[in-house]
């Protein structure tokens, strides 16, 4: 499946999901996020607590969101996203036309846009940073960036929704995935792309002239180095503002090895 313009692995509502906005929540949020190196057992039992917490299921209608919101566990205790989201009716025209334009092409709303709508010269900003930089690399190879980076960063929405975006849309198998977190691939090319985005990240861009000439060896031109750093610093944004968020998983959370947290 072949998306154009905003396609990224950050993407927003359909119709469908925008008129559930409109519904009247019934419970109070108590919202969780990925947990790392903990084990199952430990896992279960905190997703248990948050079926409690949440009337007795970890899938839910969010206030002054509307939409259905899967919490996880991290770390045996419960965070909430930390900026607010607008009321459906206080997202400006510009802004729904954002929201409405990607979600017909993915289907659902990721909460960080709904953040976003709260600010729309950044929302513009991002939308538009995402759209024109899906044309500089090929998918598979933006999907293992974005799985490199936001790895280094420790942030579990992006990871979550990467590996989303990378299953369903890019076809990239569990074992990929996994090892594009580390600055890996299956593909040599593609390891040798995240393996330097990696490397970026962690430097703070003071990579080395070994780093440059490893990345060239694998077959990247200066310009598609340059299409690198930039990918890599658009990913660099939505990690920052999720972590600063510590935005609610809306889709099931990956742990420490890239696998599915049960819910």
């Amino acid at each position: 499946m072949k998306f154009s313009g905003l396609y990224s692995p950050f993407y927003v509502v359909s119709e469908v999901v925008r008129k559930s906005w409109n519904s009247a929540p019934t419970e109070s949020p108590v919202s969780m996020q990925a947990t790392r190196a903990r084990p199952k057992d430990a896992r279960a039992e905190v997703a248990a607590g948050a079926g409690r917490a949440c009337g007795g299921t970890p899938k839910h209608c969010e206030p002054g969101l509307g939409s259905t919101t899967v919490h996880t566990p991290i770390g045996g205790r419960f965070a909430v996203s930390r900026l607010n989201v607008p009321a459906p009716e206080d997202v400006p025209a510009g802004a729904q036309q954002i929201l409405g334009n990607v979600g017909a092409q993915l289907g659902f709303v990721p909460n960080m846009f709904k953040t976003l709508a709260s600010n729309p010269a950044v929302l513009e900003v991002v939308a538009t940073l995402q759209g024109t930089l899906s044309r500089v690399l090929d998918a598979r190879t933006r999907h293992s960036i974005a799985l490199a980076v936001s790895q280094a960063n420790g942030c579990d929405y992006c990871l979550a929704m990467h590996t989303h975006v990378a299953t369903e849309f890019g076809g990239m198998s569990g074992d990929d995935i996994e090892l594009c977190r580390a600055g890996n691939s299956v593909d040599p090319k593609r390891a040798a792309a995240a393996r330097f985005a990696q490397q970026v990240v962690e430097s703070r861009g003071q990579v080395g002239d070994a780093d440059l000439a490893d990345v060239r060896d694998a077959g990247y031109t200066d310009p598609q180095i340059l299409a690198i750093v930039a990918v890599t610093v658009q990913f660099l944004l939505t990690n920052f503002i999720n972590n600063v968020n510590q935005t609610d998983l809306d889709i099931p959370a990956v742990d420490s090895v890239g696998t599915t947290v049960p819910q």
